[in-house]
């Protein structure tokens, strides 16, 4: 597994959390960005490696891509297992 950088194990630390309670049975979690922003921890995105999660424009900088991109390259792959495992390739 890769070591933290010393500015990832700060934000662990830091990353805030708020918990709204919409209903009974329904809860809102808000989660500050390191940029700073608040967003729905539904619509971030999770780092396995330094476990922090990042809005869309951090995580696209963190990771090297775009969502987009990613998810391009993920479907062009994942059709070509499905291609080799039916031998259509």
């Amino acid at each position: 597994m890769k070591e933290l950088t010393v500015k990832e194990k700060a934000l662990q630390k830091l990353q805030s959390c708020e918990c709204i309670k919409l209903t009974d049975s329904d809860v809102l979690l808000l989660l500050t960005c390191e940029c700073g922003k608040t967003c729905n921890i539904l619509d971030m995105y999770k780092c396995l490696y330094c476990d922090i999660y990042r809005c869309k424009a951090c995580s696209e900088e963190h990771f090297g891509t775009t969502v987009d991109d990613w998810r391009a390259s993920f479907l062009a792959r994942t059709c070509q297992k499905i291609k080799r495992m039916l031998g259509v390739v």
